[in-house]
């Protein structure tokens, strides 16, 4: 596991509520933002690696914030109801 998903994971474990958790990621959004720019404008990176701690840090913040937003049943289950429209256009 990454660097990054862990400090997003620790982050999701010790929000007490959704406000805490986005506080939380934005503030570590912002530290690896800067980490991974200066790396990539000092050349201490190539851009392949760039882009891949790039997503990894977005995978693992929207997979933090998903986890947050679940609304989970009494016994813990995990409910992902889902719904769907269609609209027409003429």
């Amino acid at each position: 596991m990454g660097e990054i998903r862990h400090s997003v994971e620790e982050a999701g474990r010790l929000a007490t509520d959704r406000e805490s958790l986005g506080r939380a990621l934005r503030t570590l959004r912002q530290k690896e933002i800067a980490r991974i720019g200066w790396r990539d404008l000092i050349g201490a990176a190539p851009l392949k690696e760039v882009v891949a701690t790039l997503s990894e840090l977005a995978d693992a913040a929207i997979s933090a914030a998903l986890d947050c937003a679940i609304v989970r049943s009494p016994s813990g289950m995990a409910n992902r109801s889902t719904m769907t429209a269609m609209y027409r256009f003429e």
